[in-house]
């Protein structure tokens, strides 16, 4: 691959981020592909010793042993490679909720690795070649390991975003990554990796308000929902814990009680109890394994 570099041992490399946008990009020179609900790690391989790195450069190998395992056995003495660790539910779908549980229990069966680039191959830096070239060499490496890595899969990529992103939607998953097709692996955040999200909707009622932060909201009268403070600013914030709203602070404290656990209430920290009388449009993207709404996002309120 003539636009490689030379490179010595693999070491950790600031990962690609993307930028968070409304519309899939329409340009050709784009290519897509599904955007899992996991943790991004970097898996590197040197002399067959094997790290994983989190997003931030935390070395999690031991909490996901059974993918260090099989990326090990790959046919390359030195490797860096970019994925996602999912925890994979009986159809294969990615399941947030049961990773983190998994975690926390030290089950590791449902934990699977879904590849989508590589950044060094061998003595090969691969990140000063186009992404189309890099998936080529990753391609590759991972079909001649199929059997012998069964944990680690190719991220596969498709032409069209929208139909994709439709898709993704329909089969419950987190959203879509658009990425430059000719464009070198990009460190940080930048417009050559576009990420849109398939999120939800809800209509909820606000029970208690922490100033200056953000409101909480239940999301039916028996139980909570969670928090939102994306996007309640200025005279939403202040209409939403204005001084009026909180009426018999008698009535407003049974009312809140009746929809809030006391302890959910009690380990938010300080807040003032107002009545649920405002109901919201909120966007998430899933509910959590404890029934919480995942990343909410105010939009408007409705009464």
């Amino acid at each position: 691959m003539p636009a490689t570099r030379p490179a010595g041992a693999p070491t950790f490399i600031k990962p690609a981020l993307a930028t968070l946008r409304n519309a899939v990009p329409l340009s050709a020179g784009y290519v897509h592909e599904a955007k899992l609900d996991g943790y991004r790690l970097q898996a590197h391989l040197h002399e067959g010793l094997m790290t994983l790195y989190t997003r931030s450069g935390l070395d999690w190998t031991s909490r996901f042993r059974p993918i260090a395992e099989d990326v090990a056995r790959l046919p390359a003495a030195r490797l860096a490679l970019d994925g996602e660790v999912i925890a994979a539910d009986a159809t294969g779908r990615a399941d947030f909720s049961a990773l983190q549980e998994d975690l926390r229990r030290g089950r590791d069966d449902r934990f699977v690795y879904y590849v989508f680039d590589i950044l060094q191959l061998d003595d090969h830096n691969m990140r000063s070649a186009p992404l189309v070239e890099r998936r080529q060499a990753l391609a590759a490496v991972l079909e001649r390991a199929r059997l012998d890595a069964p944990r680690v899969f190719y991220t596969e990529h498709f032409e069209d975003g929208e139909a994709l992103l439709a898709n993704a939607a329909a089969m419950g998953l987190e959203g879509i990554v658009s990425k430059s097709a000719a464009a070198p692996y990009p460190c940080g955040r930048t417009e050559q990796w576009i990420k849109v999200k398939c999120l939800k909707n809800a209509s909820v009622r606000s029970c208690w308000f922490r100033p200056g932060e953000r409101w909480r909201h239940p999301q039916a009268p028996d139980r909570a929902a969670g928090g939102a403070g994306v996007g309640v600013r200025g005279a939403r914030r202040h209409r939403l814990g204005s001084p009026d709203r909180e009426g018999d602070p008698a009535r407003a404290a049974a009312a809140c009680a009746a929809l809030v656990p006391a302890r959910e209430a009690a380990k938010k920290g300080p807040h003032r109890v107002v009545e649920p009388r405002f109901e919201a449009d909120v966007v998430y993207a899933e509910f959590t394994s404890d029934g919480l709404l995942r990343h909410p996002s105010f939009k408007a309120l409705v009464s």
